[in-house]
């Protein structure tokens, strides 16, 4: 049986978790994910309902929310989306900072994520989010929160970092494909599983090389 990536899901008992179709492209997954979730759970994807579930009482329904504000386009939400951002609300607050630079607001989305940047990794999933939406902007500021989200302890943090690695591939400052061997090397089968689930959408010689080993 093939490798397949083990999901970094988030267990609450009222809340479903769909899993998502096979044939998402890697670069639309969060995107697909985030709406999903919304519907799932009873949520509606206008503008009002999502605007609403910023202050939704599940932190991933937040950031849900402002992930599908960010997709979808709507600058009507950005003084919520801003406010959101500078709440110490940890993946809700690195989902925000990011749709405000997919918004238009691209300077402040993007101090914003880099303020998150520092946190550590083993207490906040924000700083790898932000690390890896950073990257999807062409900026390699997160390398360095990467590099310590593979070095932790805990195999949910190194799953977490590892599924941002898709994102630094091409970015000019990062070395995409070292991240990835380290990440090949790891102990757990899930961060491997993960590594090697996004090599397979990359369409490099690179990536076919290290997924062939």
């Amino acid at each position: 049986m093939p490798d397949e990536p083990l999901e970094f899901r988030f267990e609450m008992p009222e809340l479903r978790v769909p899993q998502p179709p096979r044939d998402v492209p890697y670069a639309e997954l969060e995107d697909h994910q985030a709406r999903a979730l919304l519907e799932a759970n009873g949520i509606g994807t206008d503008h009002a309902a999502l605007v609403a579930a910023l202050e939704h009482p599940v932190e991933v329904i937040r950031a849900a929310a402002a992930r599908t504000l960010g997709a979808t386009g709507d600058a009507g939400a950005l003084d919520a989306l801003r406010a959101l951002a500078g709440r110490n609300d940890d993946t809700a607050s690195a989902e925000a900072a990011f749709a405000l630079a997919r918004l238009g607001e691209r300077d402040e989305g993007e101090r914003a994520l880099r303020a998150l940047l520092d946190l550590p990794v083993d207490a906040y999933v924000a700083p790898l989010l932000a690390a890896g939406s950073l990257a999807r902007l062409g900026d390699a500021a997160g390398v360095a929160a990467i590099e310590r989200g593979l070095g932790s302890r805990n195999e949910l943090v190194r799953r977490t970092a590892a599924k941002q690695l898709f994102h630094f591939v091409g970015v000019p400052g990062a070395d995409a494909w070292a991240l990835f061997e380290r990440a090949l090397a790891d102990d757990d089968r899930g961060v491997v599983a993960q590594a090697r689930a996004e090599l397979r959408e990359l369409d490099a010689p690179e990536a076919r090389a290290l997924e062939a080993r």
